[in-house]
């Protein structure tokens, strides 16, 4: 009897604590947003720039509202946001190839290696979202290091990601 009772209580234990842990559901419409990592490790095997897979239902066909959720940054401490301050998003338009990106003057603040990696996490994020082959950025009424804005073609970028993050938080609306 004292077997039994070990073995039911020992078994109400486990079941307790398997019941409490949070299983974060895989998102139903994944997209993948492009973010340097948090701790830069230079062996050649990590990617300096990662996925973080987040849902987007709620977004369908609003890339506007998708480009706005990516900038308000990561949900992992695995990566970090390349952006600096509150960027959003000006104006958003894409023609045949093209994609055209206008973000708000704070993105200009953004000048040598941060504004190559800034643009690239862009250029990947809107490669995924859009299937476009071309992604032009610029910002409002400013220069970006001098240019009046910079292009990015898939091919431009050599880009290996081993692993996808997925989003550690569910919350997925919109910053206000």
């Amino acid at each position: 009897m004292k077997r039994f009772t070990s073995f039911l209580l020992i078994f109400s234990i486990l079941f307790c604590f398997w019941g409490c842990t949070k299983v974060t559901p895989a998102p139903t419409k994944p997209v993948r947003f492009y973010y340097p990592a948090a701790d830069v490790i230079y062996d050649g095997k990590t990617p300096l720039i990662q996925a973080e897979v987040r849902e987007s239902a709620g977004y369908e066909n609003d890339v506007t509202g998708l480009l706005n959720l990516y900038l308000h940054g990561p949900t992992s401490e695995a990566l970090r946001s390349p952006f600096p301050g509150r960027v959003t998003v000006s104006r958003y338009s894409s023609t045949a190839n093209t994609a055209v990106l206008e973000l708000s003057a704070e993105f200009s603040h953004l000048v040598g290696i941060d504004l190559t990696v800034a643009c690239a996490c862009i250029a990947y994020t809107l490669f995924d979202l859009t299937q476009l082959d071309r992604v032009q950025i610029c910002a409002t009424d400013v220069q970006l290091d001098g240019q009046s804005s910079i292009t990015l073609e898939r091919d431009d970028i050599y880009f290996v990601d081993t692993q996808d993050i997925t989003e550690t938080s569910s919350d997925t609306t919109a910053p206000s």
